[in-house]
């Protein structure tokens, strides 16, 4: 019951970390339903079973760097390659892509509410 206890390093950004502390510290928790407990675990665990398969495609991916775009690879790396053909959509999306928007792709996108 005491959410301060769970390590949420691994799996939330920080900001959302700080969000959730924030939120468990000032709200009088009750139990949840069976049913909506049940609901809960299950999209944890959904959510968990598609963080585990995007890490597989990356890790393939990034094994395959090397013959797939051998220049990006050589200029930052296999993985930073990887991951910047996957944010923008493949590698024909990033080729077609200006010089000027490659450093947006790894910029967080933030609210503005």
């Amino acid at each position: 019951m005491d959410l301060t206890l769970v390590d949420l390093e691994g799996l939330l950004p920080s900001a959302i970390i700080m969000v959730v502390s924030v939120t468990a510290s000032t709200t009088s928790g009750q139990p949840l339903s069976e049913e909506n407990l049940q609901r809960t675990i299950d999209a944890c665990d959904r959510a968990l079973a598609l963080d585990l398969a995007k890490k597989k495609v990356l890790d393939f991916v990034e094994s395959r760097m090397g013959y797939i775009a051998p220049n990006v690879s050589a200029i930052v790396g296999s993985a930073v390659a990887a991951k910047l053909m996957g944010t923008a959509g493949g590698l024909l999306a990033l080729r077609k892509m200006p010089a000027c928007n490659v450093q947006l792709l790894g910029a967080k996108k933030r609210d503005s509410c």
